[in-house]
């Protein structure tokens, strides 16, 4: 496996662990204030490395590849979705306190991120890894 891809996994899996300590009850509104930035400081790094170094090798690929191509439009079209979404939810809990809904648009992200993780990881990062073994 390629080393960008196992990057992206390690990224995937500190995305969702920071997620899960923000979700905790005994943390303070503070300490989740704390995380739930670090969190979005790492997502920015984790999607600028993959605009970097992922998605220039699928998309050369895409240009004689229809299927590829149609993968990446829709992945894009999500991604675009679920950033925004992340990112309201950053800023909405970096000042906002209200248990009930922080434990509800919580659930929310974390499916959105998880669904997302698991797709990219079945589709682009193996995409990823048979284009550059195949040039490699």
């Amino acid at each position: 496996m390629a080393m960008l891809c196992i990057a992206l996994k390690r990224d995937h899996s500190v995305l969702l662990d920071m997620l899960d300590r923000a979700s905790t009850f005994d943390t303070s509104a503070d300490e989740r204030r704390i995380e739930l930035n670090t969190m979005k400081n790492k997502l920015v790094d984790h999607l600028k490395k993959e605009d970097e170094e992922l998605y220039p090798v699928l998309l050369e690929a895409a240009k004689s590849d229809e299927q590829l191509q149609s993968k990446l439009n829709i992945f894009a079209h999500d991604m675009d979705k679920i950033s925004q979404d992340v990112f309201n939810f950053v800023a909405k809990y970096s000042n906002y306190s209200n248990e009930l809904d922080f434990a509800m648009d919580l659930g929310h992200i974390i499916s959105i991120l998880k669904t997302r993780i698991m797709k990219e990881e079945d589709v682009l990062l193996k995409e990823y890894n048979r284009i550059t073994r195949a040039v490699g």
